[in-house]
């Protein structure tokens, strides 16, 4: 997310210059440079829009997703959605379910197949911010270890380097912080009391965040499906 400025300033009062080919005294008028510095200047402020659209520019797309205010734009949504959508694994997954709901003119996901990356990226992020305050942050050595783990299953075959490495970091979150709670109750009961304290809000095109239950709906309801932040138990 990038802001560009262009600073343009012109001197005025130029003074003449006396030409030693000059063959009469008879002042001669000097060209206007307000045109052209008026092209200089469009020509810059064209070049820095364009650097900007190249690099990427300020994310202004609608808002997906947010959490805690941290929010996440429909843009940055629909291209992890892309990249999980390709599992290998998850797309028998998502085949047994009801059928596409499309968004964004796309619809390569349905809606069981969204409600889950939802679940996944922001359980992610909570079970990391427990992991933090417990003192013991995961580690990369341990989300290495688990994309191992998931590809040598097949998990993450097909899916995009990002989502396999989101994925990867979700089940290192959940194994690491599971280890830090003597019972499975335990683990869950932490998880739900911290997870109680998120407040979500989603585009109900991508679905819906239901507060009481703490969980994510396909957008087609609750009745339809949906998936709780707190892990099942193993």
């Amino acid at each position: 997310m990038s802001e560009v400025s262009t600073e343009a300033s012109v001197e005025e009062g130029l003074a003449d210059e006396e030409s030693a080919d000059e063959v009469d005294d008879a002042p001669r008028a000097r060209p206007s440079l307000g045109p052209v510095v008026a092209l200089g200047l469009a020509a810059a402020l064209m070049i820095g829009a364009l650097a900007v659209a190249l690099i990427g520019g300020d994310d202004v797309s609608p808002t997906a997703i947010t959490v805690n205010g941290d929010r996440t734009t429909s843009a940055t949504l629909d291209s992890e959605l892309e990249g999980f959508s390709t599992s290998v694994f998850f797309q028998r997954v998502f085949a047994e379910q009801q059928a596409p709901v499309a968004f964004s003119g796309d619809g390569w996901i349905n809606s069981f197949g969204t409600m889950k990356w939802l679940q996944l990226r922001t359980q992610s992020e909570l079970l990391q911010t427990m992991l933090e305050r417990r003192g013991v942050p995961l580690t990369q050595a341990q989300i290495n270890e688990m994309a191992q783990e998931l590809a040598s299953n097949d998990i993450t075959t097909g899916m995009s380097e990002a989502a396999a490495n989101d994925v990867a970091v979700n089940e290192a979150a959940k194994e690491q912080l599971s280890k830090q709670f003597q019972t499975e109750a335990g683990y869950r009961s932490a998880v739900r009391r911290a997870a109680r304290k998120l407040h979500v809000t989603v585009d109900p095109k991508y679905g819906r965040y239901d507060a009481k239950s703490l969980s994510f709906c396909s957008s087609l309801g609750c009745e339809a499906g949906s998936i709780s932040l707190v892990p099942s138990p193993q």
